[in-house]
């Protein structure tokens, strides 16, 4: 492959990933998940507590996060760097008036935090470096460079993974930890069989119920090879033992998630449905390349059977995993959040898929997904756009497909968010756009990463994909 000065086209297509992700940062949380999250990470530098000093708010005081620790030993470096040089402020007092959270004061936490807005690029970071995985992986199945960056533009352009790039969540790093499983998983070397062990463990750690999923899938990829099917158990009962001694310390008993009685696995298959078709869930909408992913696992089959039966496998748990869960449509979050860890492995297969489909194909899943997803880069789904699909029932409806609610709300703005609460007004949820309104430096940052980016779309142009790694 000609190389441009030694660099890799999947290198430089992930660069202007990079430069794309930092042009729509948003630099705000996005939930009460994410805030939790992050809480952690600050009791465990400030406090050196793995217990919240102060209940977080969401619908309520949330006195300890359910969630893993995997994102938040991730944000706590940058958190203790941060804090040398920002003050750091005691979030979260117990707030009520008249019985109702203060939203004021809960908005303040959202869109106001000290230290998160300099946190929040490294979702960017960890979005990145799964689409550069992806590349990895269908290089590793034994595809040439073109095959992964059509994976890579799939995957980090056209599917939720764009969306959450700029969020708060844990599933694109749970979705790092899967490809990394899997490309060192088809990899030899005790590098590569200890990064397939850690992998699986800091996927426990990160998304106990995933994790495990990933456990069982590699250990299936990589019978009845000895080393690597000892890391794979390995590092899935060390992640276990961690999230297990996790919940002791903090609910006191060691199977407590922390999770409320009413949240959980149910028998209906609405769920499913939803994560499929729905125009406010559905793969089909907000992943198109996942009917391309079908085929490249079909292809896969003839040469690597454990490989697309372990692909398979996992992708097949995670949806009903997803799909029966009570609240699969997520909550305040866009798209189909729940299925996010399953998409770069997915994206790995729909590029193999492109080996022998026409351009035009890729073009169309492209442009399908991509259009869907494009919305939730500019409104704020917190201020009241995406209000329309925040229910199971809401999913169903026409209306709550983005681009038919982003005309919608631009037409005819109601006055409350999906709970009530009074809209807060500028629409567009870009960091920079923000910052351009008072000072020409977010202006000119806008311009200065465009051009950036077009600088190396060129040069991602200009090498040759088709050649094997």
């Amino acid at each position: 492959m000609a190389r441009l000065k030694g660099v890799p086209s999947e290198v430089v297509a992930a660069l202007a990933l990079l430069v794309f992700y930092a042009t729509v940062y948003s630099g705000r949380f996005y939930s009460p998940d994410g805030m939790l999250m992050f809480r952690q990470a600050e009791a465990l530098v400030f406090d050196h507590s793995i217990h919240l000093a102060h209940p977080v708010w969401g619908f309520g005081p949330i006195g300890d996060s359910p969630y893993g620790l995997g994102l938040s030993l991730v944000y706590a470096p940058v958190v203790a760097v941060v804090g040398l040089f920002v003050q750091h402020v005691p979030l979260s007092p117990v707030t009520l008036t008249g019985g109702q959270a203060d939203w004021g004061f809960y908005t303040q936490e959202l869109y106001h935090d000290p230290i998160y807005r300099f946190v929040a690029p490294i979702h960017a970071v960890i979005a990145v470096v799964g689409v550069w995985l992806v590349a990895r992986l269908v290089l590793a199945m034994g595809f040439g460079r073109r095959e992964a960056l059509w994976a890579m533009a799939l995957c980090g352009l056209a599917s939720p993974w764009l969306i959450y790039s700029r969020g708060d969540f844990a599933q694109p790093l749970e979705g790092v930890c899967w490809v990394a499983a899997f490309v060192c998983a088809l990899k030899p070397g005790r590098a590569y069989t200890a990064g397939l062990g850690f992998a699986v463990f800091y996927a426990i750690l990160t998304r106990p119920v995933e994790g495990c999923i990933l456990a069982a899938a590699c250990l299936l990829l990589v019978l009845p090879k000895l080393s690597p099917s000892i890391a794979s158990v390995a590092g899935g009962a060390a992640g276990l033992a961690a999230t297990i001694l996790v919940d002791l310390v903090r609910f006191g008993w060691p199977i407590q998630s922390g999770y409320g009685p009413n949240v959980g696995w149910t028998t209906s298959p609405i769920g499913l449905a939803g994560l499929l078709w729905s125009p406010a869930r559905g793969l089909l909408w907000w992943f198109p390349a996942i009917l391309l992913a079908t085929i490249g696992v079909a292809f896969v089959w003839r040469s690597h059977r454990r490989l697309a039966l372990a692909s398979a496998f996992a992708s097949v748990a995670l949806l009903l995993s997803s799909g029966f869960w009570s609240v699969w449509w997520g909550g305040l979050d866009w798209g189909p959040r729940l299925m996010l860890p399953g998409i770069p492995l997915l994206a790995a297969f729909a590029g193999v898929a492109m080996s022998r489909l026409p351009a035009v194909v890729g073009a169309l899943a492209w442009a399908v997904g991509f259009i869907t997803c494009a919305p939730a880069l500019i409104l704020d789904v917190l201020r009241g756009y995406g209000s329309q699909s925040g229910t199971a029932s809401g999913s169903f409806d026409w209306q709550s497909y983005p681009p038919v609610q982003f005309v919608s709300w631009m037409q005819h703005r109601s006055g409350t968010d999906i709970i009530g609460r009074p809209q807060l007004r500028g629409d567009v949820d870009i960091y920079w756009a923000h910052l351009s309104q008072y000072r020409l430096i977010g202006l000119a940052a806008v311009v200065l990463e465009l051009l950036l980016l077009f600088a190396l779309l060129q040069k991602a142009r200009m090498s040759e994909p088709g050649t094997p790694a």
